[in-house]
């Protein structure tokens, strides 16, 4: 049976607590950080810093489990100061779905084989911990990717039997995926909490009712509140953009707030469904122009002017033709605009010859 190892894991100043790890240290990071975030109650994403003997015993990125034994003393560092200080603009906690999913090492032989339980649990481990650095509702084609690009990794592990080869990894993937949400709803996690069944009406309290999830495009969907803030301060700083909106040349501390603020307006967009005077009347700020820009960057992390234009630019032929073809009154209508930015279009183009 194996012993099981206990860490002292530090959470900040004059906060540290111990935790037990029933089943030893793992081969890998990504199978300790759901018992590091149910034990430890985090709910913002993190990463790990081990005391280095060879530098002082001063605290340094975990990269490896090798570099750390029983009773280890380990330090959590928040995943969200590391993204603003690397984008002053971006406090998200996940990134969008990628083209070509990437995933994890582990040690294999390169022949057919069933792997046992321990092997096939830290396999789903890592690949779990990859899908919600994007997203803990993915899509049943996003299951399907993740468990395509397994087996194309590995060869080894394509099921027998199976039409796509990977049938059997992708239903584990999504019990695995279920029940780490769990984790998620036990520490707190608001992405997974507004899905909770004390959230929906008592005539249709069903897990399958109503799901709130990311669509198309969101990534930042529901973001936890940041580091030492909670409602209550978060309320506080919204009461005073009130006030802050109407000075002048009061632009850095009104975007300061606002991207303070984030997590508390997302969970009011959510929890209660505002509808659009509610929210201009709660939050005057997010409909200025520039704050616009910001916050549709903060949910999907793209710029959205930039991008429209670009699209706006590349679909413009195709447009024009649709428009040339319409006929009746709307048809007339958008041929006379077009005659009118012509005719601007030349104006500008002979001024500039002159």
């Amino acid at each position: 049976m194996t012993n099981p190892a206990i860490l002292r894991v530090i959470l900040g100043p004059d906060n540290s607590q111990r935790v037990v790890i029933s089943a030893g240290l793992p081969v890998s990071q990504p199978p300790m950080q759901p018992q590091m975030k149910t034990q430890c109650k985090i709910m913002t994403p993190f990463r790990l810093q081990f005391m280095d003997p060879l530098f002082g015993n001063d605290f340094v990125n975990l990269t490896s489990i090798e570099e750390i034994q029983d009773k280890a003393t380990l330090k959590v560092v928040s995943g969200d100061s590391t993204l603003i200080l690397s984008s002053p603009e971006s406090t998200s906690s996940r990134s969008s779905w990628p083209d070509l999913f990437l995933v994890p090492s582990f040690k294999e032989n390169g022949m057919l084989l069933i792997p046992d339980p321990k092997l096939k649990s830290d396999i789903l481990e890592g690949l779990i911990q990859e899908v919600v650095k994007h997203t803990v509702y993915p899509t049943d084609r996003k299951f399907d990717q993740v468990a395509e690009a397994l087996i194309l990794g590995h060869p080894c592990l394509k099921e027998k039997g199976s039409p796509s080869g990977y049938a059997g990894w992708k239903m584990s993937l999504k019990y695995k995926l279920s029940n780490y949400r769990t984790h998620l709803r036990k520490v707190g996690c608001p992405e997974v909490c507004v899905n909770a069944l004390k959230h929906k009406p008592a005539e249709k309290c069903s897990p399958a009712y109503d799901v709130k999830r990311p669509k198309r495009g969101e990534v930042d969907y529901c973001p936890a509140f940041p580091l030492g803030e909670s409602e209550q301060s978060l309320e506080t700083i919204r009461i005073e953009l009130l006030s802050d909106v109407k000075k002048h040349n009061n632009r850095d501390t009104i975007k300061d707030k606002m991207n303070k603020t984030f997590s508390l307006r997302r969970q009011e967009v959510i929890y209660d469904a505002l509808m659009i005077s509610e929210l201009q009347e709660r939050w005057p700020a997010l409909f200025d122009p520039a704050e616009i820009n910001t916050e549709f960057k903060r949910i999907t992390t793209m710029p959205l002017q930039s991008r429209f234009l670009s699209q706006l630019n590349f679909l413009s032929e195709s447009l024009l033709t649709v428009f040339a073809k319409r006929s009746g009154k709307q048809g007339k209508m958008l041929k006379d605009m077009m005659m009118v930015r012509t005719c601007q279009l030349l104006s500008n183009f002979f001024n500039y010859q002159v």
